[in-house]
């Protein structure tokens, strides 16, 4: 920009010189005088003349850098050919065979026999003096075997109880400490069986506790005061119990007592009924025109006939006692 307005103000003081140098502006009573004027000359272009730029100081060209020196690559030496080592060869060592040894032969050896004991000498009431001494034993009694070491195995027994009734039977005692039995008896209405087990766990001298398991069956027969009685049937319902039968299981607890080949026992605990009870017979009914009387029930009077068992299934106390007489054996 700056080169521009230069180049416009050196035009402009240019053609102010060349307006002077042709005299100025001439008046006009004295441009008659002038010649006539001459042809337009030609423009004068002006040419700037540009400077030469100035020379830059030479800069010297960097010197090519030496090569970087390789490093050293490291070959190894061939290494020289060594020959394959031996191959080895395993040979396993065989242990040489055990001695066997001799075998042992057993040889019993029999006791050697035993000698006689040498006899006991009592000595004699009539000695003066006493000692203590083992050679003298005053007197040896044999004790009486108790009850309960008896090696009987059989016996029979006997009993009375409710709801067994009065009962005959046969034991069976495989050891001391327990017996089986198996008896047939009546509850007084009907006949009956039982059979159970009684388990003794040790012995007191003569005496020893006890407990028995038992299942017993009445057959169906007339019902009597004993069976009312032990039954305990309300007043009312009498004439509807007719006959009856049960089937009984009682668990007692007990103790026995004896000596020799004789025990005694005595049980009590608690036993499960399940009975059946019947009506064959028409019951009268007791009404204000017709009354009930004693003995059979007549046509003309309100009667009850049941076609149907009655069940009856009762909780209940029971005991019993009886004796045992063993028999056989040794």
């Amino acid at each position: 920009m700056r080169r521009c307005r230069r180049t416009r103000h050196l035009a402009g003081a240019v053609l102010g010189l060349t307006v002077l140098g042709t005299g100025g502006l001439a008046p006009a009573d004295e441009a008659s005088q002038l010649p006539a004027p001459s042809p337009v000359s030609a423009p004068v272009v002006y040419t700037p003349i540009l400077r030469a730029p100035a020379a830059r100081p030479a800069v010297p060209a960097p010197a090519p850098a030496p090569p970087a020196a390789r490093p050293a690559v490291y070959t190894p030496a061939p290494a020289a050919p060594t020959e394959p080592p031996a191959p080895v060869v395993y040979t396993p060592i065989t242990p040489p065979p055990a001695a066997r040894p001799a075998p042992v032969v057993y040889a019993p050896v029999p006791p050697a026999p035993a000698p006689p004991p040498a006899p006991i000498a009592l000595a004699s009431p009539a000695a003066p003096e006493a000692t203590t001494d083992d050679a003298a034993i005053a007197e040896i009694v044999p004790l009486a075997a108790p009850a309960h070491a008896s090696r009987h195995p059989f016996g029979l027994t006997t009993d009375v109880g409710l709801p067994d009734g009065a009962n005959l039977g046969l034991v069976l005692r495989p050891a001391a400490w327990g017996r089986l039995h198996g008896t047939v008896g009546t509850n007084s209405a009907s006949l009956g069986f039982r059979g159970g087990a009684t388990v003794i766990p040790y012995w007191f001298w003569h005496f020893g506790p006890s407990v028995t398991f038992e299942a017993g069956y009445c057959r169906v027969g007339n019902v009597n005061s004993v069976l009312r009685t032990f039954f305990q049937v309300p007043s009312w319902m009498k004439d509807y119990a007719q006959q009856a039968g049960y089937t009984y299981y009682n668990a007692h607890l007990g103790i026995e007592f004896g000596r020799g080949n004789i025990t005694g026992f005595i049980h009590g605990g608690g036993s499960y009924v399940d009975g059946t009870v019947r009506t064959p017979n028409a019951v009268c009914i007791q009404t204000s025109s017709t009354p009930c009387s004693v003995g059979p029930v007549s046509p003309d009077q309100a009667q009850l006939v049941l076609r149907q068992d009655a069940k009856v299934r009762v909780y209940t106390m029971s005991a019993k006692a009886g004796i045992i007489v063993y028999f056989g054996g040794p």
